[in-house]
């Protein structure tokens, strides 16, 4: 578990990669930035740890996980499918791409990545809403589907309306 946050620790690990740029300090620095809220210094950190590490499994999920939080499920999807490709079995990785799927409305990939997750972790307390999750958007995605079908039928007989008033004599309207 986790120490709770402080700006004192935070300040150590701060000064801590400052002296040494090349170490893996850099995670644990992100990951208190992170948990601080201030996502862009984790995100900074994280690039800069990774130009230098650029194989570091755990501060690729790292960095998938603060895109998925700012909303930027692309990145996170790229970053992630590599974490996962290295590592099929990364738990947080794994989840953490259906969470990326469902931002970017891609229920299929979601409830695909869930099953593979499933696999590994079935006894995760949060299987159960992340696939109410996908139920959802899939729901969401049929009813849109089936409302864009209903205007095109109705687009199409006010077509057929206005061609058959055009054709027919003016004393048979």
């Amino acid at each position: 578990m986790p120490e709770p946050f402080s700006d004192e620790r935070l300040n150590q690990l701060r000064q801590r990669w400052e002296r040494d740029p090349k170490s893996r300090a850099f995670l644990q620095l992100a990951e208190e930035y992170r948990r601080a809220g201030r996502l862009s210094d984790a995100l900074h950190v994280l690039r800069a740890g990774l130009e230098e590490h650029p194989t570091y499994l755990a501060a690729q999920v790292a960095l998938g996980r603060c895109l998925v939080e700012t909303d930027a499920p692309d990145a996170a999807i790229e970053i992630l499918e590599r974490a996962v490709a290295r590592d099929p079995a990364q738990l947080v990785a794994n989840k953490l791409l259906v969470e990326a799927y469902l931002a970017k409305r891609q229920a299929g990939k979601a409830r695909e990545r869930l099953e593979l997750y499933k696999l590994f972790n079935d006894h995760d307390a949060e299987i159960e809403s992340l696939e109410a999750l996908i139920d959802h958007a899939v729901a969401k995605r049929e009813a849109g589907q089936v409302r864009i079908h209903q205007a095109r039928k109705h687009s199409l007989q006010a077509q057929l309306a206005i061609k058959a008033a055009r054709v027919l004599p003016v004393h048979a309207r």
